[in-house]
């Protein structure tokens, strides 16, 4: 069986496109099993714990303003004239930092 040229390109393509989908299906069968992680994905990981301590802190710098207030009702006011209470027993931010590298491209 002698194929004419255009048959040959069609065969061709088609077996490139087959050969393309199934290395493509192994390459998201790898990546939905979570295995290789990319340096982006490291990055965006180790920033969601960043900005879920940075969220803890908010909460609890909040809960600290609003405990010392003078606005509150029922309270006595605060200690000193200018209406600001100390917030001592607060960590400080800088102890719960991780240095992250940006990849570099």
């Amino acid at each position: 069986m002698q194929l004419s040229p255009v048959q040959s390109l069609v065969l061709v393509l088609l077996v490139g496109i087959g050969i393309s989908g199934w290395l493509y299906g192994l390459h998201w069968k790898k990546v939905a099993s979570g295995d290789g992680l990319t340096k982006d994905e490291k990055v965006i990981f180790r920033l969601q714990g960043q900005i879920d301590v940075l969220t803890e802190q908010n909460a609890r710098l909040n809960a600290a303003l609003e405990g010392n207030s003078p606005g509150q009702s029922g309270g006595e006011g605060s200690d000193s004239a200018s209406g600001a209470a100390p917030v001592s027993n607060v960590p400080l931010l800088q102890e719960q930092m991780q240095e992250v590298e940006l990849p570099r491209k």
